[in-house]
């Protein structure tokens, strides 16, 4: 999980349900809830949002795949807005929903553990999502997060590329998971080089 970065985020809550852990996704948890802060801090009330990144024990999974002890997990309603025709062909764009879809969660198996474990970690790491196709949580975000997390990794072994105010260089470079997919096999890569690696506009690391 990572702290909500604002009320209306959508993302589950981890939420816990009559002694059991469980996933509240945001489109069935009430405005008024999601905005809901703690008395004295003002802080968010339900502040551990989910990323969707589960590690599951394969005899749990092949339990739940089975049925067994009257498993099933629930089907949840999403209202969405489909692009459509009308009777002469002609395309339609809704400007509501239009359609009704039903979805199946994996975090619905939660509740069905019998050791959940919850790990916070940190978003500028672990969490960029694509949901839009442009603003918040869209491509370019996800595009300019990453670009971030590689600048941390290289200026912190000295790379001095250069950046604005939030952290995004002034030039595009990527790093290969090849080289390395988190910051500790980065460092490695690194430290192994018999070079110090020239960063500059368009280079990639690998």
């Amino acid at each position: 999980m990572v702290p909500k970065a604002y009320a209306g985020e959508k993302v589950g809550h981890f939420c816990s349900q009559k002694g059991g852990l469980v996933v509240v996704e945001y489109s069935d948890l009430p405005t008024e809830i999601q905005e809901e802060t703690e008395e004295g801090t003002g802080k968010l009330r339900d502040i551990a949002g989910s990323i969707a990144l589960h590690v599951l024990d394969r005899e749990f999974v092949r339990r739940l795949a089975e049925g067994g002890d009257g498993v099933a997990l629930p089907f949840h309603r999403a209202n969405k807005t489909i692009p459509t025709i009308d009777a002469t062909g002609a395309p339609v764009k809704p400007e509501s929903p239009n359609g009704i879809k039903f979805e199946m969660f994996v975090f619905d198996a939660l509740p069905f553990a019998k050791n959940p474990v919850v790990i916070e970690t940190r978003r500028e790491n672990d969490f960029s999502p694509v949901k839009n196709a442009e603003g918040v949580d869209s491509l370019a975000t996800a595009r300019d997060d990453q670009l971030r997390q590689y600048v941390r990794w290289t200026n912190a072994h000295g790379a001095g590329v250069p950046t604005d105010a939030s952290g995004l260089p002034e030039f595009v470079f990527e790093v290969a998971p090849s080289f390395g997919y988190d910051e500790a096999s980065f460092a490695d890569a690194w430290e192994a080089a018999h070079l110090a690696p020239v960063i500059g506009a368009g280079s990639v690391l690998s």
